[in-house]
């Protein structure tokens, strides 16, 4: 896959529209057997009305100045050395944030992607590992301190089996550690397995359908409980169907649904230890021809929380988004998300922590591909967030301008 403009735009993206992505379980890479050697070299400039994510009152006591300027320079790549059948590759960049306004957020940005692929007949092993490490969102952190670097780190093993029609299967084991930097938020560190097991049933005529399996554990190592001074976790066991089929070459249509169920290891006087709920995905994909496609998704998933006084969030999201390719040299996306989050705490008084929140999202961007291999985008995003606690409700615009050239 060449790296183009698309994937800064992704980048952004994931900055300005929903910073908090959630930790799933490992998905293999998808990665062809050629040789591939790109790289972009990029700068951004960012303008957020509310970098504080807070009310003004709130922000004060943060000490942080709302309205700021963010740049950031990056280097991405995309690696791929093919070994006989087999591969090796390394994909993500690494960059810098600089504040005009709060040069205490200042840190690096990092996301990268490795491993080695081995093909043999219609099966694959893979070794891959990611890191990726940032200042959080001030969205994440319920508390008045703000400066802290969080670093995820995940390394998999998995094998997988796909025909273009009949039964296939695959299974991923992954192992992940996060940390952050501030003393506060140390007690969300965490460690996590998760193991996944699929299989399915395709056929081209009928599209695909298969059942899957997921368990992990997410153990909170630094936070000490009165009357539990080793620590909390949760675990969950996922089991589930999915469905995927293609009625045109306009139309595709693609769901899952699963019923998952949680144990936490420790539960305030009142709540039960374990309890379940319905989990599922959906997206429905249409084209007009070449320059149109609209996007309908939804999903609701259980993760672990990143909050402190937190175990772990049920997140529900849904959204629409349309892109219009008016020129070759010219995309345009506009967009809209809501998100729905519900925080289970893991202390018997959550006064100062956010336990539901609400979020409406609007976006768009305009993509012009230069001759050469550049391109300049230009981002723009809203949002009005609702929480249980007043002073983290909030408005937030945000506008970028990214110029890229390749190498």
């Amino acid at each position: 896959m060449r790296l183009g403009p698309q994937a800064i735009g992704t980048a952004l993206f994931a900055t300005i529209c929903n910073p908090a992505l959630a930790q799933e379980a490992a998905q293999m890479p998808a990665v062809a057997a050629q040789r591939e050697w790109s790289g972009k070299v990029s700068a951004t400039v960012l303008y957020d009305n509310n970098i504080a994510r807070s009310s003004q009152a709130a922000a004060a006591l943060r000490q942080i100045k709302p309205e700021d300027a963010i740049f950031t320079p990056r280097v991405s790549v995309n690696f791929a050395q093919p070994i006989g059948r087999n591969v090796a590759f390394l994909r993500g960049g690494a960059g810098r944030d600089y504040h005009r306004e709060n040069p205490q957020l200042d840190r690096p940005r990092f996301d990268l992607t490795g491993g080695y692929i081995n093909q043999m007949s219609q099966c694959r092993q893979s070794v891959f590992g990611s890191y990726r490490g940032n200042q959080s969102d001030l969205s994440d952190l319920d508390g008045f301190s703000v400066s802290n670097f969080q670093e995820t780190t995940a390394f998999a093993v998995g094998v997988e089996c796909r025909l273009n029609s009949g039964f296939g299967g695959s299974m991923t084991a992954q192992r992940l550690n996060r940390g952050n930097s501030s003393r506060v938020q140390r007690e969300v560190d965490m460690t996590g397995e998760s193991l996944s097991a699929s299989a399915s049933y395709q056929r081209p005529q009928l599209g695909s359908i298969g059942l899957f399996y997921t368990y992990s554990d997410s153990e909170f190592p630094n936070r000490i409980l009165p009357g539990r001074p080793v620590g909390d976790g949760f675990y969950t066991d996922t089991r589930g169907i999915s469905l995927e089929r293609e009625f045109s070459s306009r139309l595709t249509v693609g769901a899952s649904a699963a019923r998952t169920a949680i144990k936490r290891e420790f539960a305030p006087a009142g709540i039960d230890l374990k309890s379940s709920g319905t989990t599922y995905t959906g997206n429905i994909l249409y084209r007009f021809g070449r320059r149109i496609e609209f996007l309908a998704d939804g999903n609701r998933s259980i993760r672990a929380s990143s909050g402190v006084g937190k175990l772990y969030d049920t997140v529900t999201s849904a959204g629409l988004r349309a892109t219009y390719r008016q020129r070759p040299r010219i995309d345009t996306v506009l967009g809209y998300r809501f998100t729905n989050v519900d925080s289970e705490v893991n202390m018997v008084s959550p006064l100062l922590t956010i336990t539901q929140s609400e979020t409406h999202s609007v976006y768009g961007s305009i993509r012009y591909r230069l001759r050469t291999q550049g391109a300049l985008l230009l981002t723009l995003a809203h949002d009005d967030r609702n929480t249980n606690l007043p002073s983290f409700t909030y408005r937030s615009t945000r506008m970028g301008l990214t110029a890229e050239v390749g190498f």
